[in-house]
């Protein structure tokens, strides 16, 4: 099974290193859309590699019904948040739905890159060349595309 250890260390690095160099500055972004600074931000990038690694395998195992399991627990924490809201520093009041909506941006995000982590894996063993250079390609520039559109284009809503 690990006779070949690098497709593995590829897939994982793209997993997790999706995680630290692509899904960050989207949520980062939209956060900062909403006029919030995040002290603690580094305890949600310290999830976002755990979740690399765990979904990955998962995936991996043929246990993928762990990644539902991982996110109740993950919903559970923010469930206040999101019905509640919060004021920014400008004191206008934000709605809960849309920490719930950059929650769901970043899960979606991160749930993406471990998948295609784990499948970059299978591609290597079976050989699926262009599987593995188009797929991850495609997740990179969506992920881009997304970065760019929420950085430039979406308007603070707050902001007259």
């Amino acid at each position: 099974m690990f006779e070949m250890w690098w497709e593995y260390l590829l897939g994982y690095i793209f997993s997790v290193g999706g995680s630290r160099f692509f899904i960050k500055p989207v949520v980062k972004t939209m956060v900062e859309k909403l006029g919030q600074r995040n002290p603690f931000s580094w305890t949600s990038e310290a999830v976002g590699y755990i979740e690399g690694v765990l979904y990955t395998s998962s995936w991996l195992l043929g246990k993928s019904e762990f990644i539902a399991v991982w996110l109740a627990l993950k919903v559970a924490g923010q469930w206040g948040r999101w019905t509640d809201g919060s004021t920014n520093s400008e004191k206008v009041i934000i709605p809960g739905r849309a920490y719930y909506n950059i929650f769901l941006t970043g899960s979606g995000l991160s749930i993406s890159y471990a998948v295609v982590g784990a499948l970059i894996v299978e591609w290597l063993i079976g050989h699926k060349l262009i599987e593995n250079i188009l797929v991850p390609i495609s997740l990179l520039i969506g992920t881009l595309l997304l970065w760019i559109w929420v950085k430039y284009y979406v308007k603070s809503w707050f902001l007259k």
